[in-house]
């Protein structure tokens, strides 16, 4: 009775900005000297806060609780030719941020101890000699990831981590950390923060469009993150928008699906390296130098691009005639470079194409994406254990501590 009733207090704190021992006694209905009891130990705990006096209604002014996002810390790893760690307060607001050497996650056993290391030799945040605590880590996997397994069926070529296909990744983090580990392709946790930040707006079916070095989609459906059987579920890249001929033969799981192959951003600036003849610059001074280019509406790019942006356009319909979401979420580095022309180009199709069109959005987060989706997928989780499944993470909570 004592933990469903503290969880019950947690959820109304987490739900709600200003609440008196009397407001949680009613809301909850417990006693106040439950209410009481359960308060004096967050208190001491760092969960609950006590920020300011309310209106007097005759008698004290009553004292005004609030949650505490600053005392638990979460992690957020998406590892990749360049690993990025970091650790954020209940809010979102990183805290601290590293990146990690290739040779450092060889197998997923290597990372987690290395990552152990840091934060253990930290003294940032909630640090009191014994390094930091995490209440839960979220990791981003590029690639196919069967949770019921707890395997990696297939991994990015580009990704760096040949390593970690077949491994038990999730395992080999509780096997150093003692906090829920959370394991997830990347792109879902992008899906599934976007939805946050759009909780208010009554939206239970959203589809997130990565379109970078990879492309990937991201499906919440009724509200709940849809993976599929095999973790396989958002694999856009094997859909078939294509002609017969490129589709002749069966397809090994470790080759690049032909449809990936012709929308990642690497292969538009390799055609445009080749279309223009330039050989000594890097993909990112290649994609202004592109941008550039068809802002002044050169036919060259614009020929170059007409074919992607098709493409892109038929994957929306056939994405849409079967989940029918309420919104489109679009993001990645192609996205990023063409934007406006994506999201007209998939209005247009989907306009002439599909009885219900749904919203087509840029993505929230920009380049941040994966690892405040990464965040944000653990903060959810820790917040669902703090209140026993009744309160996840919101966007009134997010911006309540983010003014």
């Amino acid at each position: 009775m004592q933990k469903s009733n503290r969880a019950k207090i947690l959820s109304l704190l987490v739900k709600y900005d200003l609440l008196s021992r009397g407001d949680l006694a009613r809301l909850a209905s417990v006693s106040p000297a439950v209410v009481s009891h359960i308060i004096r130990e967050c208190l001491m705990q760092g969960i609950v806060q006590e920020v300011s006096s309310g209106v007097s209604r005759g008698g004290r002014r009553p004292v005004l609780l609030a949650f505490n996002p600053d005392t638990s810390l979460v992690g957020g790893l998406i590892p990749g030719p360049q690993t990025q760690f970091c650790v954020g307060n209940l809010a979102g607001k990183t805290v601290m941020e590293k990146g990690i050497e290739p040779k450092k996650l060889s197998t997923p056993s290597r990372l987690a101890l290395h990552i152990k290391e840091l934060l253990n030799n930290s003294t940032v945040g909630e640090s009191t000699g014994k390094g930091i605590h995490l209440r839960c880590m979220g990791i981003g996997i590029p690639g196919i990831y069967d949770q019921e397994l707890d395997t990696i069926h297939k991994i990015g070529r580009i990704s760096g981590l040949a390593g970690w296909e077949g491994k038990n990744v999730r395992t080999s983090f509780e096997d150093v950390f003692s906090c829920p580990i959370l394991v997830f392709d990347k792109v879902v946790a992008i899906a599934y923060a976007e939805n946050i930040v759009r909780s208010s707006e009554n939206i239970k079916n959203l589809v997130y469009l990565h379109l970078g070095k990879g492309i990937g989609a991201g499906l919440v459906l009724e509200g709940r993150v849809y993976r599929g059987s095999q973790g396989a579920a958002g694999e856009v890249g094997y859909m078939a928008c294509t002609s017969d001929k490129e589709m002749n033969h069966a397809l090994n799981i470790h080759e690049i699906p032909f449809l990936e192959s012709r929308l990642s951003v690497n292969y538009v600036l390799d055609q445009f390296r080749s279309t223009f003849g330039i050989k000594e610059k890097s993909n990112s001074e290649l994609q202004l130098e592109m941008i550039e280019y068809f802002n002044k509406k050169d036919p060259r790019v614009r020929n170059l691009l007409h074919p992607v942006f098709h493409q892109v356009g038929m994957m929306a319909v056939n994405i849409t005639a079967v989940l029918n979401p309420d919104i489109f979420i679009l993001g990645g580095e192609l996205t990023e470079m063409f934007f406006q022309e994506v999201k007209d180009t998939i209005e247009n199709y989907l306009a002439k194409n599909v009885l219900f069109p749904p919203e087509v959005e840029k993505g929230t987060f920009g380049s941040r994406e994966e690892m405040k989706g990464t965040l944000y997928f653990a903060i959810d989780s820790y917040l669902r254990i703090l209140t026993g499944g009744m309160q996840g993470l919101q966007k009134t909570f997010l911006e309540r501590y983010c003014r």
